[in-house]
């Protein structure tokens, strides 16, 4: 089965969830113990504030923090991107795609699911995305959606943009064959290309 949803990778997983009130040092200690790439942090009402991850480890000791004192709150990436349980597995692997991170949380409604990374993706699936990304370097006016807008660039989970604001649900990006299509379209307007956007 190819492109499956994300429900069914998810459905058995019991995902590492710790309060925000914990500890660095717990969380890593955790991480070890149920061999967990990150902690889907919750607040006082169960529901999702963030997530902790091997990247927010290295930063957290470089920048020369204790991790026995410091708090999961103090250094999560707070109001993470999710994305729904019926969205398809090509769904969750643009997302990653695009943000630049490695780490997905599966969430509806408030309700934590799970959490997907690109190694719980089969090989024709990882196959499809690396075939749209061929195609979207191979053309480059398909960085405009069908609808003549750039499609946007979303922002590393660590940078000062993903620390404001509510839960990001990841948009749908066009896929590149529909781009392409779109842009073959002798009856499609033309769109003049700008300069690229920076990441």
């Amino acid at each position: 089965m190819t492109n499956r949803k994300l429900a069914y990778i998810v459905k058995d997983q019991k995902p590492l969830v710790l309060a925000a009130h914990e500890t660095v040092l717990h969380a890593c200690r955790c991480m070890r113990e149920h061999r967990a790439g990150s902690v889907l942090v919750i607040d006082g009402q169960q529901r999702l504030s963030g997530i902790f991850t091997g990247r927010d480890v290295v930063r957290t000791l470089a920048e020369g923090k204790d991790a026995a004192v410091t708090t999961l709150a103090q250094v999560m990436t707070p109001n993470p991107v999710t994305i729904t349980p019926e969205s398809r597995a090509i769904d969750a692997l643009r997302t990653m795609s695009d943000g630049g991170f490695r780490h997905l949380p599966v969430v509806e409604n408030g309700r934590i699911w799970g959490i997907v990374s690109r190694g719980d993706f089969k090989g024709m699936e990882i196959d499809q995305l690396d075939e749209e990304d061929h195609l979207w370097e191979m053309h480059p006016l398909m960085t405009l959606s069908a609808e003549g807008a750039r499609r946007p660039k979303m922002a590393h989970p660590g940078s000062a943009s993903r620390r404001e604001g509510s839960p990001l649900t990841a948009p749908k990006r066009t896929s590149a064959n529909a781009a392409l299509m779109s842009q073959n379209d002798p009856k499609r307007p033309r769109v003049t290309r700008d300069a690229r956007e920076h990441g």
